[in-house]
């Protein structure tokens, strides 16, 4: 869940404002000193100064860093777009015994290899899943007679 800062701001203001009501309590009915009072409310203040702060810097920090992170996460976004990169993935999943690649992934993956221009297309490839095989629309790409 995402707090926006003036939430976060409201909250501490909260926090402080029941922790003075404390202490002011806590004073009414001498369980605390006036002196003992002032040094928990300043205390109280000095805290939640350091945390408005910290809210305020780190708003302040994200502003400048959003943009660089941006353009970083674009950057990337692009490198891992490139065909090779999609290629090397699709390979890599196909591959894996552990992921689970559906049929229609697999025709594609069929369709694709059938059609480069470095296939033969007078050759045919064989499969042995006659489901896939018909799922391909390749003209190279055949049952295997098993």
């Amino acid at each position: 869940m995402n707090f926006s800062v003036e939430t976060i701001n409201r909250l501490l203001a909260s926090g402080r404002g029941y922790a003075q009501y404390v202490a002011g309590a806590a004073t009414m009915f001498g369980l605390l000193s006036a002196a003992d009072n002032k040094a928990i409310l300043d205390a109280i203040t000095q805290i939640y100064t350091g945390m408005t702060q910290v809210v305020h810097g780190g708003e302040a920090l994200w502003i400048v860093l959003g943009p660089i992170a941006s353009v970083a996460l674009a950057r990337w976004s692009s490198s891992s777009a490139k065909t090779v990169n999609q290629a090397t993935q699709v390979a890599a999943a196909v591959k894996d015994p552990n992921t689970p690649v559906t049929i229609e992934a697999k025709a594609a993956v069929l369709d694709a290899t059938a059609n480069l221009p470095e296939v033969k297309k007078d050759k045919p490839i064989e499969v042995t899943d006659s489901k896939l095989a018909h799922l391909v629309p390749a003209a190279n790409v055949v049952p295997s007679a098993q």
